[in-house]
């Protein structure tokens, strides 16, 4: 009789065993398909608007906008935004409040004012308008202070702000094919003497 209830206490055991590895193994099941994937890269935006909450980098490069799409601001977690060869001219101030971007890249658009409402993004630390027709930064680039990267060349930049001076970790700055004098690339290299500066050959500007 003990040796039965031995055995019988043991199948308890066991069976009571099984069952646990089997709730374990349910629940990473379950928790592995809830898993978001955050590398993931959305291309339009109609389907990153049936997950908002799931979009953490979000490409709508060449779908011809000439307005800036507003559904991006639903997108909270965005991390990442390319809005390249469109054919914007401004970005709108509510782009503020993705307070968890840090790229963005408005290459090849039509802006021939930058867009001062980037600079309220104070967390972004790659910022690339290449291939527009800007003339000049503003000041307000001196609150973007997380910048490590900004790229700005080919566009028809004459007036760099001392406020550059406050972009204390930006490490690269893309000027290339930007007419610039031997005393305004003087000037950046004071600014910012501890970031590699891309720029082409000096220009006779004066002359």
């Amino acid at each position: 009789m003990l040796l039965l209830i031995l055995v019988l206490l043991k199948m308890l055991l066991l069976k009571k065993h099984i069952l646990i590895l089997f709730s374990i193994l349910l629940s990473i099941s379950l928790h592995s398909q809830n898993k978001i994937d955050s590398t993931k890269v959305f291309k339009s935006l109609e389907e990153a608007l049936k997950k908002p909450n799931e979009v953490f980098h979000l490409k709508l490069t060449r779908k011809k906008y000439t307005e800036f799409p507003e559904g991006i601001f639903l997108l909270k977690n965005l991390r990442t935004l390319d809005l390249s060869k469109n054919k914007l001219t401004n970005v709108p101030l509510q782009i503020k409040n993705l307070t968890h971007l840090e790229e963005l890249k408005l290459n090849k658009n039509k802006f021939k004012v930058f867009p001062l409402t980037v600079c309220f993004i104070t967390q972004l630390k790659k910022l690339s308008i290449n291939q527009n027709n800007l003339v000049a930064i503003p000041y307000q680039i001196g609150n973007l202070t997380e910048l490590v990267y900004l790229d700005l060349w080919s566009n028809e930049l004459d007036e760099f702000p001392d406020e550059l001076k406050k972009l204390t970790k930006l490490k690269e700055f893309d000027l290339r094919l930007i007419s610039l004098s031997e005393l305004q690339q003087k000037k950046l290299y004071q600014l910012l003497p501890k970031t590699k500066i891309h720029m082409s050959n000096t220009c006779n500007c004066a002359n």
